[in-house]
């Protein structure tokens, strides 16, 4: 069954349900004033807040074989996702119902605006035998004209008064001079370039460039690395204890004159660590630049699966205190940073590339991508990574399309405005054939964190296989 198919039944399947709610913190919750349904004000708080304060319900989902918490809206049923520590928005747009779409609240009249005060009124004089006419009073400098007083007994109404001029117009200033036009600095020496050659007068271009395969590429924006903590752990080739879970490590030595790259690796169902080694040349290029490959034995188990219970959201903590340790440890080029994996480590591997895009240059999945129901946005939207899928066609098909999977993780790069690629080799499952590979790592590293225009926005190199096209 096709991944949106068996979205859509789940979808039309949902039904109401309750369970028991653990005590929360209330001040964690963004509280509505006391007229909350009339004007249909949000309060802000976690899933199990809501369920807590009866905003929402949490009943089991059930999908790709496996069972899930989901957690909805109390009365609309809307999915507010899978976990209790996410924080959403509710509005009520009825009694006992509750919405996390704004636009789901009732529409009403308007309250208009305040009436204007209008201006003075006039005196309207002195009442007598016909009375003097009144003055009206002058009306106040852009308002609105006096009602001009009250009629005398037997006397003339009021004049009404003469209107303000509303005061002389400002002059407006000077205007700035701008100051002296800048000297530009000097131009730099550019240095020397990859294997392409020496860069010419003038150096690189951008951000300073990056330095790769055939010379300096251009690249916008800095890749956000995260907070070291203060217990960094030793970062060398073997095994290491990250967050209470155990990775495997292919660490390069550092070097002065060469920056490193990054890999994260996440397995299949049912594999190990070990599975590392599909990347056959790239983890060699990777450690003799003095760069590290990571690969995950272990979950956190928390947060929200990516699949089928495999590998979760929390899971990428693990890879933000390796690349925070590793730029203190190595020479890193932050630029760099990829991820690769198989089966479900594919999804998982394809939905890094969303969910740490503020760091993240580029994804090779084999057999992988996104399931949509799981994951869609992306965590920084001004960057989005670059991603090159692999998978075997109709044949492969494990619980999901690896077809679908795919695509749909380079259709949302490339709407988003990245840069994508799919190669349907045709073979089983994640037996992408070890010269794609090469191709795969060929394409991350032309398109490092920010690269800018696509190097391949003129095709594929003539050497990729014909069975993978650009999106």
């Amino acid at each position: 069954m096709r991944v949106r198919s068996i979205v859509a039944v789940l979808v039309l399947g949902l039904a109401s349900g309750c369970s028991g709610a653990s005590a929360v913190d209330e001040t964690q919750v963004e509280q509505s004033g006391p007229d909350e349904l009339a004007s249909c004000l949000p309060t802000t708080a976690t899933n199990a807040q809501h369920v807590q304060a009866g905003r929402a319900y949490t009943k089991s989902v059930t999908f790709l074989f496996f069972q899930f918490p989901g957690y909805f809206a109390t009365g609309t049923n809307e999915s507010l996702g899978f976990s209790p520590t996410q924080r959403t928005t509710l509005y009520q747009i009825a009694p006992g119902s509750y919405s996390n779409n704004q636009s789901e609240c009732p529409t009403g009249g308007g309250t208009g605006g305040a009436t204007g005060a209008g201006g003075s009124v006039g005196t309207g004089g002195a009442t007598g035998n016909g009375g003097s006419v009144g003055t009206g009073g002058k009306v106040g400098a852009g308002g609105s004209v006096g009602t001009g007083g009250s009629v005398g007994a037997g006397g003339s109404v009021g004049t009404g008064g003469s209107v303000g001029t509303g005061g002389s117009v400002g002059t407006g200033g000077k205007v700035g001079t701008g100051g002296a036009t800048g000297t530009g600095g000097s131009v730099g020496t550019g240095g020397k370039a990859g294997t392409g050659g020496s860069v010419g007068a003038g150096g690189s271009v951008g951000t300073g460039g990056v330095t790769g395969a055939g010379g300096s590429v251009t690249t916008v924006g800095e890749p956000r690395i995260p907070a070291a903590p203060t217990d960094c752990p030793v970062l060398k080739t073997g095994n290491v204890t990250v967050l209470g879970q155990q990775v495997q490590l292919w660490v390069g030595q550092k070097q002065t004159a060469k920056k490193g790259s990054v890999m994260f690796y996440w397995h299949g169902t049912g594999s190990s660590s070990s599975e590392a080694s599909l990347l056959g040349g790239a983890l060699n290029e990777i450690t003799a630049d003095g760069g590290i490959v990571a690969s995950f034995t272990t979950s956190l188990a928390t947060g929200t699966t990516t699949g089928n219970n495999v590998w979760y959201t929390d899971d990428f903590k693990m890879a933000d205190v390796i690349l925070a340790c590793a730029n203190q440890q190595l020479n890193l080029d932050t630029h760099r940073v990829y991820t690769a994996g198989c089966s479900a480590g594919g999804l998982q591997a394809g939905s890094m590339a969303y969910l740490r895009s503020s760091y993240l240059a580029g994804a090779m999945p084999n057999s992988g991508g996104i399931i949509s129901f799981f994951v869609s946005k992306f965590e920084d939207p001004s960057h989005i990574p670059s991603i090159i899928t692999a998978h075997g066609g109709s044949s492969d098909v494990v619980g999901v399309s690896f077809t679908d999977t795919s695509t749909a993780a380079c259709r949302g790069v490339k709407n988003a405005g990245g840069d994508a690629v799919d190669c349907n080799h045709g073979g089983g499952h994640c037996q992408a054939p070890t010269d794609l590979i090469a191709d795969q790592w060929t394409y991350l590293k032309a398109h490092p964190f920010g690269v800018t225009p696509d190097p391949y926005a003129g095709g594929l190199p003539a050497s990729f296989p014909t069975y993978c096209t650009k999106f």
